[in-house]
């Protein structure tokens, strides 16, 4: 009788991957990240723990084992990733014989939480993504209630290689943001033009097409670069705003770019001591306060049109 997918898992007990295999693809590795200038700054150094330990990883990509490998060699990692990529051809060949550790994608899963275990008791290294599995894209994908409990559970020391922003980092993330804000300012007063109407802004001299692009410009900077360096948390610039209105009850844009800009900082403070409260991703708790504030808009968008 054939077996089914869930039993010939529950058959293969994860081993610490093998010596040689995992020496040829840290060769492999060193080579990659020769060419593209990669180097590690090290505040704890993983490579001369001899005891069990877990790595988490910044997000989730195949990118991710081209950094964590070499962080920790010459101690073998057992990575966690999902379905999703331990079984697509011709991946998954290599990745069984690298002892990889598949976890189902979005749930709790006992198998992968049972082999987790056994690696470190006895004696190995673990390396799982905040959201417990890795994904092809690189896309974040939600954090699993209980992940954090998990490994408290472990009892062992866990490496976070989030890292800080970097010297060469700072030197596109400030211009950028820096830039980003002057046009910001700088488009106070045709917003404030445009509140009356376009047809009144023209008359006053406004060149709309220009001061379209230039919000567009600064709207770019400000979200793109700070999405590329942060990490996107959804529902925050597009709620915030509205919330600003209706605080200091004033539409002059010179109160609401600061009051937004303040009131943003706080909310999304807030809701990261919310998350971690209750072992939840930030996505999740900006989500919940968001989303009615963008319907509740939209209903009274409509319901003045009407």
């Amino acid at each position: 009788m054939k077996k089914t997918l869930q039993e010939k898992l529950l058959a293969r007990q994860v081993k610490t991957p093998n010596g040689l295999l995992y020496w040829i693809l840290m060769l492999v590795v060193k080579v990659l990240n020769g060419k593209t200038h990669t180097t590690f700054r090290y505040k704890a150094d993983p490579r001369k723990d001899r005891e069990p330990f877990i790595i988490i990883s910044n997000h989730a990509s195949r990118v991710d084992y081209q950094f964590t490998g070499p962080v920790c060699y010459p101690n073998r990692l057992n990575y966690v990733v999902g379905y999703n990529e331990f079984f697509r051809f011709p991946a998954c060949l290599l990745l069984k014989l690298a002892q990889v550790i598949p976890k189902k994608n979005f749930t709790p899963d006992l198998y992968c939480m049972r082999q987790m275990r056994s690696i470190i008791q006895r004696g190995g290294h673990l390396c799982i993504m905040p959201e417990g599995m890795s994904s092809i894209t690189g896309m974040a994908q939600p954090v699993m209630a209980g992940t954090g409990k998990f490994l408290k559970m472990m009892g062992v020391t866990v490496y976070y290689p989030l890292g800080d922003v970097t010297v060469p980092q700072l030197a596109i993330l400030l211009p950028s943001v820096i830039v980003g804000l002057l046009l910001a300012v700088w488009t106070i007063k045709p917003l404030n033009l445009l509140l009356f109407g376009e047809e009144y802004a023209v008359t006053m001299g406004l060149n709309i097409r220009r001061s379209r692009g230039l919000l567009f410009l600064s709207t770019t900077l400000l979200a793109g670069t700070v999405t590329a360096f942060c990490g996107p948390i959804g529902f925050i610039g597009l709620a915030m705003p509205h919330v600003a209105r209706m605080l200091f009850r004033e539409a002059d844009h010179r109160v609401l770019l600061p009051g937004t800009l303040l009131s943003g900082a706080a909310v999304l403070l807030l809701c990261d001591i919310v998350s971690k409260m209750f072992t939840l991703p930030v996505n999740a708790i900006t989500a919940l306060l968001g989303i009615p504030i963008v319907v509740w808009v939209v209903l009274r968008n409509k319901s003045m049109t009407v």
